[in-house]
């Protein structure tokens, strides 16, 4: 799951999650990927910014009774990681995220959200160094690209940036219009503003 930085929010990365099947109810003998199904769909419920919220503590247990079954689910790592971050737990945030990529070095979300954290956390440097070896590794994420203009421009490089926002604008002109959520709308809206006016700046059209 994605934090809400990058392009998909929490809830559409959930309502993915969801659209799979999965057993009903709680269950004491359920699996680790039975009670990670059961914690995004807790998740789906939550306010997305109240940790009071009694969905937020029954996603959170759900995602813990999964990495009790399976120490080695490396999605249930990143997720739970990106909810501790939506309610400022961003060290907690951070040591899943890092989890995620020891138990699967392939797990790109959490190469992202770790990038997203560094540039929240006004490390643009870091966020640069780990949305670039995102793209080396999926070339087309829009979540990095986007993610790495925001980085580059906190650093002065307005030139970069501006590339990496038309390869984000134009990756998002080629979703369906299904796919094209409402946040990654409005990405594509402010990025659409900041490079006519780093075109301006720059002299580039």
């Amino acid at each position: 799951m994605l934090l809400d930085l990058n392009v998909q929010t929490l809830h559409q990365e959930v309502a993915q999650v969801l659209a799979m099947p999965r057993p009903q109810g709680p269950t004491p003998d359920r699996s680790a990927y039975e009670w990670f199904l059961y914690a995004c769909e807790r998740e789906a419920a939550w306010s997305g910014d109240d940790p009071d919220d009694p969905a937020f503590t029954e996603a959170r247990e759900a995602y813990d009774r999964a990495l009790d079954l399976d120490p080695e689910f490396a999605a249930a790592y990143t997720n739970l990681g990106a909810l501790l971050a939506a309610v400022g737990d961003l060290d907690g945030a951070r040591d899943h995220f890092d989890q995620a990529l020891r138990c699967d070095p392939g797990q790109h979300e959490a190469q992202a959200n770790l990038a997203a954290l560094a540039l929240r956390t006004g490390d643009p440097e870091t966020a640069i160094a780990g949305y670039r070896q995102l793209l080396r590794a999926v070339p087309d994420s829009l979540e990095a690209h986007y993610g790495l203009a925001r980085a580059l421009l906190a650093v002065g490089g307005k030139g970069q940036a501006l590339a990496h926002l038309e390869r984000f604008i134009a990756g998002v002109d080629g979703l369906a219009a299904a796919q094209q959520a409402g946040s990654l709308r409005e990405r594509r809206q402010h990025a659409t503003r900041v490079v006519a006016a780093l075109r301006r700046e720059l002299g580039s059209g």
